[in-house]
This record gives structure tokens, C-alpha cells and sequence, in this order.
């Protein structure tokens, strides 16, 4: 099986490249061996989080050659510079005018097959920097942990420790190429992040300076994490969430020791088949001792029971393509999630496992990390900005108390333009 290697935290393929040209269409733009690779590079850093590892589309259309090559070297440079009003950015400033045309080309390729990896390849890669029984028992400096700001440096491959008191930085810490989510333990000390290359690092607050105590890399193109927060498993548990392969992966908190994988591949809402059904984000429920895994291209959530992961529970629950992010109500009961392309919010009871509505608030919702507030109408709601138009919408989120607002549109407002997070 060929295998994929990570330098500095940059996908590469260690396969031959050769390969991947051979079986270009005859329309395919020519690319030498160091131009592909080079092209597989900017493709994942820059790429594939929309338009998928195996560029078949996700928030983004696809990238298959049969489209692209019928749009044409020059209509794809333009595309990529100036970008889209349906939501893709402008890399324009971002890529250079080579880049810009070198990748042009190598999207008008057929993809290649990545690899997968097994449980028994995260183990190889699983590093303890400071075992568990030598972590510190006390904080080794007199500085406010608790007030510590944990920034993500995405290019630099670091997270930056900010002391909020001072507002001075303390250090910066090695984790992994573009970390996309830091998720912290029950009482703040530890924080999981997740690297956009796969590794999963755990960093402890107490250190002097703060520093990374262990790793293990749980996919190849990952993007989420989540920690344990319930009754007796606090803190017990981490998961990892992967793009490729398709898979989550449960492990230790305290060690990081990889413990089990889980594959994500299944059926969308229509039936059909999805072999690259990524994890778009994990939570911990605040009520249950269960990880929620949202499965993007299916289009399912995924509610993990970790109170016995020998004998894996998993309630899924079947609701709109593709997930994205969410957030909970303020009771910590109710999850909100964007199924982006098909223009809904889900709405899932973590208590009962099951879906309880869905509705439709506008183009390409897109909340982030999403806000709850109290309308003076509606009682509770939250709300979504557009990745598709100038749109923000919120529902009432409280069905106890507002059972007639609940889980339907409150109000909508014009905005400027498409927005990113509310």
C-alpha cells in the first residue's frame, strides 16, 4: 500500500507523481513530476476543505476534470483570482500568478486515490513528550493560566499563548500545519488542537513555558476535536474528526494513545453512496456522555456514546447535506448545525438523540461559531449569517418556555453582502 508522508506539516504524496499524470485525460494541460507535487500541496492547503480531498464537491462545486476542462484554462485562472459570488474568496494576493496558473492546470488532471491509515499507523505516529505521571502537580509559573488567551497561528503552524492580563505573548507552540479548532479539557488547563495535516496535539497550560506534552496524527486532512466533559468520563476522552480518510478516532486525553477508528463512509439522505463522507465537526453534549459527528456529505449526525467504546453506540440521525458548524441553545440541550447546501439549519435533541426540526433560512447558511440572544418578541433565539447572500436570520431556540417561536424564523435583516460567521 503506498503510504503518505508529512513534512514540516505539508501534505505530500510519497507515491510516485508520474502516476498521477499518467492517468491525466488527453485534454489535461501538461505538468512535470515537480509541478504536480508542488500543485498537490496548494491543493490541500488552499482547496479541498470546499471542494473535497477527492475533489468531487462540497461547499464548493466540484473540481473533476470533465468540468473543469470544459471551462478552460483561462476562465479557471480568472475564477481563482477574482473569485465568486457564491462564496469562494479571491486569491488574488494569496497565490502568485504561477501558483494561480499551475494549479489551473493541475485541476484539469483526474484526482488520485489517497491513501488510508489504520489504527495500527496513528500508533507508529502517537509520540508521549512527558508522560502523564510527570506532568506537573501544581502551575511552574506565577502567571494567569486561567486568563491565557490560546490563538491559533494557521500558517505558522503554531498556537500562540497570550497572557490576557498583560496582553503580552509567553510563547508560541509547535502543533500542526493551519490548526483549524482548539477545544479545551473541563477545567481549562489542557488544550486539544487539531491540525489541518492531522496531527492532534495536546498542550498543557501549567508548563513553563506551555508546551506540547503528546501527539498522534488521526488522518491525513483533518479539521475537529472534541474532549470528554461528562459525569465520570471527564476528561477521559479525545476525538478526532478526519477528512481523509473518513473517519473519527477516539484516544486518550491523557496520553493521546489512538484507541479506536471509527470509518464515516455511508449513505447520503437520497440513498447514494459516499465514500469521502468527512467529519465536519465534533462536539461534546453537555448532558450525556456522547461526541456529536457531523458527517458532512451524508448529511447525517452521528450522537457517540463514550460511556462504553468497547460496545459503540451511535445514534444517527438523518437530516440535510452538507453539515458544516454549529452550536448549542443556551440550555446546552439543543444543537443547531448548517447543512449548508441545501440552505437549512438542523436542529437535534441531545437528550432524546433525535432530529426535531429543520428549517430553511436563506442561501448557504453559515453561523460559525454561532451567538443565542433574547429578542424582545421572540424570547431566545439564535441566528445564521449567508455564505450566498446578504442574509442574517434567526429562530426561536426555546421550546419550553416559547413553544410557538421555537425552531421557526423570528426575523430576517438585508445585509451588505454574504457573510462567514454571526
Amino acid at each position: 500500500m503506498h503510504k503518505r508522508a508529512l513534512t514540516k506539516g505539508i501534505f505530500a504524496l510519497s507515491f510516485p507523481l508520474a502516476a498521477m499524470i499518467g492517468t491525466a485525460q488527453a485534454a489535461a494541460p501538461e505538468l512535470a513530476e515537480e509541478e504536480m507535487e508542488r500543485a498537490n500541496n496548494i491543493y490541500f492547503q488552499r482547496c479541498a476543505g470546499c471542494h473535497g480531498t477527492t475533489r468531487n464537491g462540497a461547499t464548493g462545486p466540484n473540481l473533476l476534470p470533465e468540468t473543469t476542462q470544459e471551462l478552460g484554462q483561462r476562465r479557471l485562472e480568472s475564477i481563482i483570482t477574482l473569485g465568486t459570488e457564491g462564496g469562494m474568496n479571491n486569491f488574488d494576493g494569496i497565490l502568485s500568478e504561477d501558483d494561480i496558473t499551475l494549479i489551473s492546470k493541475y485541476i484539469q488532471h483526474d484526482p488520485v486515490d489517497p491513501p488510508e491509515m489504520s489504527l495500527a499507523d496513528m500508533k507508529e505516529r502517537w509520540k508521549v513528550f512527558v508522560e502523564p505521571e510527570d506532568l506537573p502537580t501544581e502551575p511552574q509559573h506565577d502567571l494567569n493560566w486561567e486568563n491565557f488567551m490560546v490563538t491559533i497561528l494557521r500558517d505558522r503552524g503554531a498556537m500562540g499563548i497570550i497572557d490576557a492580563d498583560t496582553k503580552e505573548l509567553v510563547t508560541e507552540v509547535e502543533t500542526g500545519y493551519a490548526v483549524h479548532v482548539a477545544k479545551e479539557s473541563s477545567d481549562g488547563r489542557f488544550w486539544y488542537v487539531q491540525g489541518r495535516d492531522g496531527r492532534l496535539s495536546k498542550i498543557d497550560l501549567w508548563m513553563d513555558p506551555p508546551q506540547v506534552t503528546a501527539e498522534v496524527f488521526i488522518g491525513y486532512d483533518a479539521r475537529d476535536v472534541a474532549v470528554s466533559h461528562y459525569g465520570e468520563w471527564k476528561d477521559k476522552y479525545v476525538i478526532g474528526g478526519s477528512y481523509w480518510p473518513p473517519h473519527f478516532v477516539i484516544a486518550d486525553a491523557e496520553s493521546m494513545e489512538p484507541l479506536k477508528v471509527v470509518s464515516t463512509r455511508s449513505y447520503d439522505t437520497e440513498g447514494n453512496f459516499r465514500n469521502e463522507a468527512r467529519v465536519a465537526a465534533l462536539y461534546n453534549t453537555p448532558h450525556a456522555p456522547t461526541f456529536l459527528v457531523n458527517v458532512k456529505e451524508s448529511g447525517q449526525v452521528w450522537q457517540v456514546d463514550y460511556s462504553d467504546i468497547d460496545n459503540l453506540r451511535i445514534d444517527q440521525m438523518e437530516t440535510a447535506e452538507y453539515l458544516h458548524d454549529g452550536f448549542f441553545d443556551p440550555t446546552g440541550r439543543y444543537f443547531q448545525i448548517a447543512a449548508n447546501m441545501s440552505d437549512k439549519m438542523v436542529f437535534i435533541d441531545t437528550e432524546t438523540r433525535k432530529l426535531v426540526s429543520m428549517l430553511e433560512t436563506g442561501v448557504k447558511p453559515h453561523p460559525g461559531p454561532g451567538a443565542n440572544w433574547v429578542d424582545p418578541e421572540c424570547g431566545p433565539v439564535a441566528g445564521t449569517t449567508h455564505l450566498g447572500e446578504g442574509l442574517l436570520t434567526f429562530w426561536g431556540n426555546d421550546p419550553e418556555g416559547h413553544p410557538d417561536q421555537a425552531w421557526q424564523i423570528c426575523d430576517q435583516i438585508e445585509t451588505d453582502g454574504p457573510g462567514l460567521f454571526v
